[in-house]
């Protein structure tokens, strides 16, 4: 659940979710989708609690540290840390983070805004007559190194997936049952923990026999 963030972010870049309309065609979220599903508009949150039906979040203060809320309906709470999230790494590159609008005033609450498109959407929409700032501009760039980096994470996620489901597969086919079969009977009094073990060795005969395969199956899909 903790790259749940990264996942989406490079739906948001790169496979299209979110649009630059009023939304519906993009996945639902319209121009300023939720950080953590993309299916729902991000909404305000106030003192009195979130206007419309999206996915509020917004940012309170303890001491030094900025705290990160989310009420995102389909995906609910992923904690992380702001300052990790802004820096993007190989292993975790988005750094779509919510950002504090400039100009948007702090009673009762400061207003936050997804760096994927949220923050661009509201300024068009509520700043449209002002420059945005520069330290707000830079705040928006993106590297092509973080878009890279999304593209091999996704890439990766999904050969991940493909092997544990090629995995989950050979496990269930007939050879796997015969094998457990062929143990069983090998075994005079096959009590619980004879079954257990048998079916657990069985299990790993056949994933080694099926490892050459899956190996070859992954080089193909890179």
């Amino acid at each position: 659940m903790r790259l749940i963030r990264h996942h989406v972010a490079w739906h948001l870049l790169v496979g299209g979710l979110g649009d630059d309309g009023a939304g519906g065609g993009g996945g639902g979220g319209g121009d300023a989708p939720c950080g953590l599903c993309a299916v729902r508009p991000q909404m305000q949150f106030s003192a009195e609690g979130a206007s419309g039906g999206g996915c509020p979040v917004w940012v309170e203060k303890k001491g030094k540290t900025l705290k990160t809320h989310f009420r995102c309906q389909p995906v609910g709470t992923v904690d992380f840390s702001m300052g990790s999230a802004a820096k993007s790494t190989s292993a975790q590159p988005s750094t779509n983070i919510p950002i504090q609008c400039p100009e948007c005033g702090t009673k009762p609450m400061a207003q936050f805004f997804w760096k994927y498109k949220g923050m661009l959407a509201h300024w068009k929409r509520a700043h449209s007559t002002k420059t945005m700032p520069a330290e707000l501009s830079e705040q928006l760039k993106l590297s092509e190194k973080e878009k890279s980096d999304l593209v091999k994470f996704a890439k990766s996620s999904g050969a991940g997936a493909a092997k544990r489901k090629r995995a989950s597969d050979a496990a269930a086919t007939p050879a796997a049952t015969a094998a457990v079969a062929r143990r069983l009977l090998a075994a005079r009094k096959p009590t619980e923990p004879t079954v257990v073990a048998v079916a657990e060795s069985a299990a790993k005969e056949v994933a080694e026999e099926a490892a050459p395969a899956a190996a070859m199956s992954a080089i193909e899909e890179t």
